[in-house]
């Protein structure tokens, strides 16, 4: 397992009196504190020195490592106002061009000179228009980023961008080198360290530490009368396999859709065969082969009930994606909607009993399809276009196209938990059942609305990548004091987060929150206490509330919504 030392120039990690290009590269020789070599062109970048000088060995030369760490404190505040980031990326490719493996990039300011230099692509003249699809897509006029893209998939080089910057950086161009390949871009918006300070110290841990794989291969094959039609992942999407990508991690999900070519007997089985063609991290190289058949029926009845909510949104949200990446914003929120609502006007028509025309009637497998399909249209990604920064868009989009399952499905509806039906001493909320493994009796969830807060409670909501303790202006002076040690709401400081006290509240709610965070395989859910005074307090309010509207005049709560696809069903049955 080899480390690799390459410092960007122009963020601070440097000499400011004798260095001005690429950084500072770590020579590997027989003393333990390894010597600078400085190079300065970050137009034409290359690798100063052979690979053998510059790579480290994590157990061999470990002191070597942690001298380079004390070495980073002592350098100068930077006072360039240039990055030239994407040279040193392109040399990290390519010293990595024989042994293959994974680059972290990490991003603090946009690339401004040199090789690949950027600037903002922010066009609000764009929104609303044939090009607005343009802006989440990367800018083709620059070379540099296509040309380490290639790369990454020639040499089975990897890259994960940590982008920690305070301004937009054109997140879509940036992501072209690390997605197609199979890294992973991680956003933090406006990044300061109070607010993702510790969310960044767990990607980077859970980044090391997942179970990835490289120089992947996959292909899905069917048996007589079906065919694939489209791969749908990171990678984006593609009509032809095998598909290859340099790493594929334990955090990603991919998708196809199946074409019908020819009639099926009802009563067959079709089967399909997933083959797998990977390396490991210890360079063993394997074939996973996965097979799965299914049941051949021409009866619509069982079609319905066997429908994974799951795999359909899933697929849904991806294909949503492809829209909005060839048309705009609307038509994909739109696709999204007709989606649903054909998918039910099918079911009221060919199985459905009920004639009742004021009934809404869902098939009990997509019970929560609408409530689901809201969320969707709330995130990041598919919001109105003015409603979310660009970047932010981008950096959704890349993570929905490849997201777990429980991921998405706590992104798209947070569960919203009473704090004081946890806390307390009558139930067992909290409480464990099994000490060894570490499970908890979770309490009961409410729903995600204000109409069910009360002004005395307090609220925990859960959500994929934060979990909020949300204080309202009233909260019981009980709960202050069981979980914060407090008498009054004045005195909890937000970022001092929940001290760990020896009340059974505390102990209890504590318990609770890390029994959340171990469900959430994949992503770690920095605690947020959210006063209802705070920034993130309105946030919670305004965003994470799926079945309240954020904006009346042009979005629809969850009731109002129910209502908007029981009449387009009604009236899609009028043309059958």
């Amino acid at each position: 397992f080899f480390f690799f030392f390459f410092f960007q120039a122009e963020d601070g990690i440097r000499d400011v009196e004798r260095s001005r290009g690429l950084g500072d590269v770590y020579k590997r020789q027989a003393s333990d504190s390894p010597n600078i070599v400085y190079m300065n062109d970050t137009i034409n970048p290359f690798i100063p020195l052979p690979a053998s000088s510059l790579l480290l060995n994590l157990q061999n030369d470990r002191a070597k490592i942690d001298s380079i760490l004390n070495k980073l404190t002592s350098f100068s505040p930077c006072t360039s106002l240039h990055s030239c980031g994407p040279a040193a990326l392109f040399s990290s490719i390519e010293l990595l061009r024989e042994s293959a493996g994974k680059v972290l990039w990490f991003l603090a300011e946009v690339p401004s000179a040199g090789f690949g230099a950027l600037k903002s692509r922010v066009q609000p003249s764009l929104y609303n228009s044939e090009k607005e699809h343009t802006l989440f897509l990367p800018d083709e006029s620059l070379a540099a980023y296509t040309q380490m893209s290639q790369l990454c998939l020639s040499y089975r080089v990897a890259v994960d961008v940590f982008a920690c910057a305070q301004v937009d950086i054109d997140l879509a161009t940036i992501s072209s080198v690390s997605v197609p390949a199979g890294g992973e871009v991680f956003y933090y918006h406006k990044f300061n360290v109070s607010a993702y300070g510790e969310k960044l110290h767990f990607d980077i841990f859970r980044d090391l530490t997942r179970l990835t794989v490289y120089d992947v291969s996959f292909n899905v094959r069917c048996s007589i009368g079906l065919s694939v039609h489209k791969y749908y992942g990171s990678f984006g999407e593609t009509f032809k396999g095998p598909v290859t990508c340099s790493a594929f991690d334990a955090d990603k999900t991919f998708a196809f859709t199946l074409r019908q070519d020819e009639k099926l007997k009802p009563g067959s089985v079709a089967h399909i065969q997933l083959a797998v063609l990977y390396s490991t991290g210890k360079r063993e190289r394997k074939v996973r082969v996965l097979n799965y058949s299914l049941n051949v029926t021409d009866q619509l009845t069982q079609v319905y009930s066997s429908i994974d909510l799951e795999a359909l949104l899933a697929l849904e949200t991806r294909l949503g994606i492809s829209t909005m990446l060839k048309s705009m914003v609307s038509e994909a929120r739109e696709k999204l909607c007709q989606d649903c609502i054909s998918v039910l006007t099918y079911y009221r028509k060919m199985v459905s009993t009920t004639n009742a025309s004021i009934q809404f009637v869902l098939p009990e497998s997509l019970k929560t399809y609408p409530l689901l399909l809201l969320g969707l249209l709330r995130t990041c990604a598919f919001s109105y276009i003015e409603d979310s920064p660009l970047d932010q868009r981008v950096a959704c989009l890349l993570k929905l196209q490849s997201c777990s399952f429980p991921w998405l499905f706590m992104q798209l509806y947070p569960r919203m938990y009473k704090v004081s039906s946890i806390i307390d001493a009558c139930q067992n909320n909290g409480t464990f059942i099994d000490e060894d493994l570490l499970c908890v009796v979770k309490p009961a969830n409410v729903a995600t609305s204000r109409s069910k807060m009360n002004a005395v409670d307090a609220y925990l909501i859960v959500s994929s990548e934060r979990i909020y303790l949300y204080l309202p202006e009233s909260v019981s002076d009980i709960i202050l004091g069981e979980v914060f040690g407090k008498s009054t709401l004045a005195e909890v400081i937000p970022e001092e987060g929940i001290p760990a006290l020896e009340t059974e509240g505390n102990v209890r709610l504590r318990n609770v929150i890390e029994h959340f965070r171990r469900e959430m395989a994949g992503a770690y859910q920095q605690l947020v206490v959210a006063p209802y005074n705070t920034a993130q307090g309105k946030h919670v309010l305004k965003h994470l509330m799926v079945e309240d509207s954020k904006n009346p005049r042009r979005e629809l709560a969850y009731i109002p919504f129910l209502s908007y696809i029981h009449k387009m069903v009604l009236s899609k049955l009028q043309t059958f």
